[in-house]
């Protein structure tokens, strides 16, 4: 298996020069979990799985009558490091209207694809992501003042 592999490479990586060359750290690493930051707003719902506020985002792949994409892209396809907002579902004028006053890279998402299975979403459901695309926040239904209270706490924690 890889992670057989992986920890003979380490174990031999020290004594053996020529086994230096098989380490490659990217492989190694993994994204780091920052559930305890005061950046994050506490759910105010109920959800399941691992997507909580301070995970790094899942990946998920988006159907796209042109062209395959990633839920990762979709997120940071802004020009500048910007927050998104996932929105699983359906959104009415307002919400639109509410999300751009926000400064919101939005990403709208179907309610029953895998991504909405990996983020335990339904209609309505939406999380906000930092530009490093962490969980900052998650709720159940879209809330301006919610968000934008979030978007405060994310950007100027007390």
């Amino acid at each position: 298996s890889a992670r057989v592999l992986r920890d003979a490479v380490l174990s031999l990586a020290d004594e053996v020069p020529g086994v230096r060359a098989l380490v490659n750290s990217g492989r190694l690493s993994v994204p780091t979990w920052l559930v305890d930051s005061p950046l994050n707003t506490p759910d105010s719902d109920t959800f399941g799985g691992w997507m909580m506020p301070g995970a790094p985002m899942d990946d998920a792949p988006l159907s796209n009558d042109v062209q395959p994409r990633w839920l990762l892209e979709a997120v940071s396809a802004s020009p500048a490091p910007a927050f998104a907002l996932l929105h699983f579902g359906t959104l009415d004028d307002n919400a639109h209207r509410s999300i751009a006053a926000l400064d919101l890279t939005l990403v709208a998402l179907p309610d029953d694809g895998l991504a909405a299975r990996r983020y335990d979403a339904r209609a309505g459901t939406c999380y906000l992501i930092r530009p490093d695309q962490h969980v900052a926040a998650r709720w159940r239904r879209f809330d301006a003042a919610a968000v934008r209270a979030a978007l405060a706490r994310a950007t100027h924690p007390t």
